[in-house]
């Protein structure tokens, strides 16, 4: 898979996005008060307050609206038009693919059955989600609580391969337009290598197009925050900010037990006790948790990987560096955590089918998403439009996802450690004893791989 950590230096909001974090909290905290107040009170000068920041979140989500088709378009197309390609092939990076793929599924099937029956322990009574269906603006989105895609799994199937491709792009069929999408990056990676490069060449350039324009959009996020925030909550009252509590209390506990599963799994798998598992993986998750960055863990998971699992070189120096890059196993967790919750906030029904596919989405755009802060949530912005769900509320979790970030970084490194241990027994390599004083496991497969 190509690794898409496109370039945004000019952008500052990516160069230090501490501030804009930290505002966009303010801003949220902010608009809830206020527009809590305004609620209660119906004071003048705050009901005044709304109708003049109404328009302003409004235009924020037209801007964000307007680049989010393409740069999910081209980020996907240049994805797959580069898999295999940028990348070393052979078995051992097939296995690798394949643990990404099964975890990152399996996690994500595990999290819409967990969600499913979470959101049953937080009702929602018809007069709440009738004010919060208010706060909505129809026509922010116009799939918002329109029930997304509607008739039988046949006609649903049928219709994600779009007959108007023009209309498709248009943003009116999200999902069309994405498969539309896929079908020509595959048919790209099939013609000459020169029109394919050139080809290549044009879908990343669209991306740093998008991407330098959405750092721009991203740099007035708290205002944008604040605004949607407080007109939001002025008109349904405070039971948005209860339920966007509970998706932060849901998906930090869903992060937090992915975790803890992770260490039996490369028990069961990699053949490593979990008492060794926890002590190599530690110290890296240490640097994870104080830099909430996966990219920062690198050294620790090669120094440690060696050192105390026993890791073959071979295996840490091609599995680890790939895993930090392009393997986040927290999207198939919060993403798809963030439809089942919002679908119930607002009322919006969601078929299994839809779950499933966005399971699909999530785990495919994790190996292509940007790096800019909020890129990731940016790329399913169309997924959730598509499912029918309201952009204001999607815009108001993603601005408390800095919140469980921690826990996504802490998921992220310990599952990095365990597709490398889990690989190197699959493909046949010994682990070092811990004992051994060596840093660096032998390199030569051991009795495994006589058997494949």
């Amino acid at each position: 898979m190509t690794s898409m950590r496109l370039s945004l230096a000019s952008v500052d909001y990516r160069r230090n996005p501490a501030p804009a974090t930290v505002l966009a909290l303010c801003a949220l905290a902010l608009g809830f008060a206020l527009g809590a107040a305004t609620h209660r009170w119906e004071n003048p000068v705050l009901l005044a307050a709304v109708r003049v920041f109404t328009p302003i979140g409004q235009l924020w989500l037209n801007a964000l609206l307007m680049i989010t088709l393409p740069l999910v378009l081209s980020l996907l197309m240049v994805v797959v038009v580069g898999a295999g390609r940028s990348r070393q092939a052979g078995k051992l990076g097939g296995y690798t693919l394949l643990c990404f793929v099964l975890m990152l599924v399996a996690t994500g099937l595990g999290t819409v059955a967990a969600g499913s029956a979470l959101v049953k322990w937080f009702p929602v009574d018809e007069a709440t989600r009738t004010a919060m269906q208010s706060s909505v603006d129809p026509g922010a989105n116009q799939a918002a609580l329109s029930g997304g895609p509607v008739g039988s799994l046949k006609d649903w199937l049928v219709n994600l391969v779009p007959t108007n491709l023009v209309s498709a792009l248009s943003g009116a069929e999200v999902l069309p337009a994405i498969v539309a999408a896929l079908l020509f990056a595959l048919a790209i990676r099939g013609i000459a290598e020169e029109h394919r490069l050139l080809l290549q060449r044009l879908l990343r350039a669209v991306s740093e197009t998008t991407l330098t324009l959405a750092g721009y959009i991203l740099r007035v996020l708290p205002l944008a925050v604040f605004a949607l925030t407080f007109t939001a909550s002025a008109k349904a009252g405070p039971a948005i900010a209860g339920g966007i509590a509970y998706y932060v209390v849901a998906v930090t506990g869903l992060l937090v037990l992915a975790t803890l599963l992770l260490y039996p799994v490369t028990w069961w798998l990699g053949g490593i006790s979990p008492r060794r598992f926890a002590k190599g993986v530690l110290p890296s998750q240490a640097v994870g948790v104080a830099s909430r960055s996966s990219l920062a863990t690198l050294p620790s998971l090669l120094d440690r990987g060696q050192q105390n699992i026993g890791l073959p070189a071979p295996v840490a120096t091609f599995v680890l560096p790939l895993a930090t890059s392009v393997f986040k196993l927290n999207r198939t967790i919060s993403s798809p955590l963030k439809v089942i919750i919002l679908a119930h906030l607002y009322g919006v029904p969601v078929d299994s089918s839809l779950k499933l596919f966005f399971v699909f989405a999530a785990t495919l755009l994790s190996f292509g998403s940007p790096g800019l802060p909020s890129g990731g949530q940016l790329v399913t912005l169309p997924f959730y439009l598509a499912a029918g769900l309201p952009i204001q509320g999607i815009v108001l979790l993603n601005a408390v996802d800095s919140i469980p970030d921690v826990f996504k970084t802490l998921l992220n490194v310990t599952a990095d450690m365990s597709v490398a241990t889990i690989v190197a027994r699959v493909a046949g390599f010994r682990l070092a004893p811990v004992d051994a004083g060596s840093r660096t496991a032998s390199a030569e497969p051991g009795p495994l791989a006589a058997g494949g």
